[in-house]
């Protein structure tokens, strides 16, 4: 039996995100307006090298 993925909820663009190691937020108005979901799959934390899934969304 396969397992049902799951979906993260549909959250707004341009959102800062923050890396639940290391705190560093990543800020799209830093960056070029380049929103998180917009970076690539491997993209990483400049601080501690975690991936995209470690990091939560901050308003």
């Amino acid at each position: 039996m396969k397992k049902p993925e799951t979906k993260k909820p549909d959250l707004p663009k341009g959102l800062s995100y923050q890396c639940r190691f290391c705190s560093y937020v990543y800020d799209p108005s830093e960056h070029g307006g380049v929103a998180f979901e917009d970076l690539p799959a491997d993209w990483l934390c400049p601080l501690c090298g975690v991936g995209k899934d470690d990091f939560e969304p901050i308003q």
